[in-house]
């Protein structure tokens, strides 16, 4: 067997554990009491009242958790296939997110439909500290990427410098098409015909914005890591060397530590907090 046909043969073996699992924990397949019992699931953690959590809130629940595993599927056979970074599932999982909310229709021209009375901001639907420790987490290769450059040899290569500053801006512009991208969703009209159809839509609007925002996080870690690996080289010692070696681990028990935060602090709830349905 070629290397190219192993490839093959696992990304196959591979797209078959990640449906079988999303089949069996989700119910994308099929099955309606078992999307019946995920969607009252997601319903209480996003905050929904139980009386919201209807045949058409399942059916919404079933479409997102189909196009997000489709992404997470097309991201992982990406990376599998092109031997890339894992990161690529996650980035999938994202998108899919996003066409799930690009993919709801919007409203009719003239058609009566409920609408908030204030313009929202991003904090309506996710905590401020949680954009805050995103964007600072889009900071770290950049920390990174100055402490490299100061422990770098005077007779460093251009093109590695080069590849380390696009390292170093890579986050940044994540981070900017995350916020352009939720700002997007955010404003996108829906077809909310009644204060509950608002909710409904407003609860899976917010978990779409969440995971826009993890997925900017997701690229800075991965970002911080490979620079990381650049500046562990035998001509770099002492406490630069440390540094460099302990940032990307930190910067993983950091979004692991953010997102059980998140979600033992109501996170997913948020957005109920700050928006009132007309």
């Amino acid at each position: 067997m070629t290397e190219t046909e192993a490839r093959l043969a696992g990304a196959v073996v591979l797209v078959g554990a990640v449906l079988a699992v999303a089949a069996g924990a989700h119910g994308i397949l099929g099955g309606g009491r078992l999307q019946a019992r995920r969607a009252a699931r997601v319903g209480a953690r996003l905050g929904l009242e139980p009386e919201l959590v209807d045949r058409m809130f399942v059916r919404r629940v079933v479409r997102r958790y189909r196009f997000v595993v489709g992404g997470l599927v097309l991201g992982l056979l990406a990376s599998w296939l092109t031997g890339g970074p894992l990161s690529l599932g996650y980035a999938g999982l994202a998108v899919g997110a996003v066409v799930d909310q690009l993919a709801t229709p919007r409203p009719a021209p003239g058609t009566r439909r409920v609408a908030h009375p204030v313009s929202r901001r991003l904090t309506d639907y996710v905590p401020g500290w949680l954009v805050g420790v995103t964007a600072a987490a889009a900071a770290g290769p950049a920390v990174l990427g100055v402490l490299g450059r100061l422990a770098a040899p005077d007779t460093a290569p251009r093109g590695s410098l080069t590849m380390a500053a696009g390292l170093v801006l890579l986050p940044a512009a994540a981070l900017a098409g995350a916020l352009a991208v939720a700002r997007h969703l955010i404003d996108r009209p829906q077809p909310a015909a009644s204060a509950e159809d608002l909710q409904r839509n407003e609860a899976i609007r917010a978990q779409a914005v969440r995971d826009i925002l993890q997925l900017s996080a997701a690229v800075s870690l991965v970002t911080a890591w490979r620079l990381a690996d650049s500046f562990l080289g035998p001509d770099i010692e002492g406490t630069l060397r440390r540094v460099a070696g302990l940032l990307p681990l930190g910067l993983l028990l950091g979004v692991l530590v953010v997102g059980l935060v998140h979600e033992l602090t109501g996170g997913p709830r948020h957005w109920r907090r700050r928006l009132v349905a007309a």
